[in-house]
């Protein structure tokens, strides 16, 4: 680090060493998938981590051959081109997406991720967001409704922090019974603004 004309500048990029030093202590520890930002989604922010692409990601796992990245797409704003998404033979550390899905696109999302994982042998995640937003009869319904489809793993997503699972929990016991009944593995994505996600 150098002090110029008033101010510091560094002689290396803190954002990429940070996601390099990420990647590495998370692929130690044995976490399957690790989530590495989205995919080509300049619509949202010009971060390179909303802005993925296979050469990025190389630099960032440094040519790790693992499988264990993923990568996430908002079906609201990511391109519904096929070739714009990388096929797991092109490339040597992908492993999975994941596709998060309003409410009212989850039916247009599904067909979407589905035509993904047959085009590009991913493995895929669909995250139903903004769950808190459901009746318990929805979440059920919407888990019934997915359970006849081929996706590896739905994760519902407590997007604004408002969900009480003490209050839920039922429901998504339920809704995990009958994901994993059809071979779907399931998941809470929990975020903290109210101080009940843990």
């Amino acid at each position: 680090v150098t002090l110029r004309d008033g101010g510091f500048t560094c002689d290396f990029d803190w954002p990429m060493l940070f996601a390099q030093e990420y990647y590495d202590l998370m692929s130690k520890l044995g976490v399957k998938y690790i989530e590495m930002g989205y995919w080509k989604q300049t619509k949202k922010s010009l971060n390179p981590h909303y802005n993925l692409d296979v050469e990025y990601l190389n630099k960032v796992v440094q040519d790790s051959e693992k499988r264990n990245v993923c990568i996430m797409v908002d079906y609201h704003y990511c391109s519904h081109d096929i070739k714009d998404y990388p096929r797991i033979d092109e490339q040597k550390n992908l492993g999975m997406l994941r596709m998060c899905s309003r409410k009212q696109d989850y039916n247009d999302a599904l067909k979407f991720i589905l035509k993904i994982k047959d085009t590009t042998g991913l493995q895929t995640s669909l995250n139903v967001f903004n769950i808190s937003n459901y009746t318990n009869q929805e979440i059920l319904g919407v888990s019934k409704f997915l359970s006849s489809y081929d996706l590896d793993y739905v994760t519902f997503a407590d997007t604004h922090g408002t969900l009480d699972l003490e209050q839920r929990k039922g429901v998504f016991t339920e809704a995990t019974k009958i994901l994993n009944g059809s071979g779907i593995k399931t998941g809470m994505h929990l975020h903290d603004h109210s101080g009940k996600a843990y």
